[in-house]
């Protein structure tokens, strides 16, 4: 019963001993997660209620009775524990979920938040960093179960707030130690999570200017959305590479208008009467012709 490991951070899928385990159930696996995120024991008709909204109660935890007899089949009869009216996983099962894993590197990581981490709490938010691959449950729905899809929503939102701050601290570490170009690549990562996140924008424009990619730094600033496009204000704030090279400021400001090019002046166009048949017509049958 050893070796089991649950990934929830992405579409959910279980291991054992590093090879996939197929439990052929949708309801199944969102049973094993829902036990593994909570870490706590949870009453059959919670469960039920949950897993199957739309039978009566009779019928749903008939259904829980038989999807339990699916997972101890797969898994072994010990992994889920049954005490009387409640289930939860057996602590010797030792089933590790990455989810739990990513947030206690986070929280080693972030620590107190104020001030420029140190070198353990820094390798501390990478680890963290590599295990978000995806969103929490990334592609799993429920059919019908409006209770999962509020539960599911609200353990995304509370992983992804996690995961901001993790690449936040992480581009300001890596800044400080004056490798920008290493936190260009978490600073692209917190964009991918909220493009309209004004910061973010920000951080990584002035990451491409530090890392002396202009071309890179304009295309972040042609990118951002029109309400958020930065003033040349935020140029202002960037600094300059060298003496002699230009910065991304100096790479994307406009150039300024040079001295207006005179006009040549064009003659007065000549007059040219038209050409009237009934004009020359009447002329020539004049006396003066």
């Amino acid at each position: 019963m050893t070796g089991l490991r649950l990934l929830v951070l992405g579409p959910p899928r279980l291991e054992r001993d590093g090879r996939p385990v197929e439990l052929n159930l949708r309801r199944a696996l969102a049973l094993l997660v829902y036990l593994a995120v909570t870490g706590r024991p949870q009453g059959r008709d919670t469960l039920a209620g949950l897993l199957w909204p739309e039978a009566d109660d009779r019928e749903a935890r008939a259904r829980l009775r038989r999807t339990l007899h699916l997972v101890a089949e797969a898994l072994g009869a010990g992994v889920v524990l049954v005490d009387g009216d409640r289930l939860c996983l057996s602590a010797e099962a030792d089933v590790r979920v990455d989810a739990r894993t990513f947030e206690r590197r986070a929280a080693a990581g972030l620590g107190s938040g104020s001030g420029v981490p140190d070198p353990e709490q820094v390798e501390h938010l990478r680890r963290a960093a590599a295990l978000y691959a995806d969103d929490f449950l990334a592609g799993f729905t429920l059919p019908d179960s409006v209770a999962w899809d509020e539960w599911q929503f609200l353990e995304r939102e509370r992983l992804r707030e996690t995961f901001a701050r993790v690449l936040d601290r992480l581009v300001e570490a890596q800044r400080a130690l004056g490798a920008p170009e290493a936190a260009i690549d978490y600073a692209r990562r917190r964009l991918a999570l909220d493009p309209l996140h004004e910061p973010a924008h920000r951080a990584l424009m002035e990451l491409y200017a530090l890392a002396g990619q202009q071309a890179a730094a304009c295309a972040s600033i042609a990118s951002a959305p029109g309400s958020l496009r930065p003033s040349w204000g935020w140029h202002r704030r960037l600094q300059p590479l060298s003496s002699t090279r230009p910065s991304g400021r100096d790479a994307c400001r406009p150039r300024p208008p040079g001295p207006p090019t005179p006009r040549r002046s064009r003659p007065p166009p000549r007059f040219r009467p038209r050409h009237d048949p009934t004009c020359t017509t009447a002329y020539r049958r004049s006396p003066l012709a």
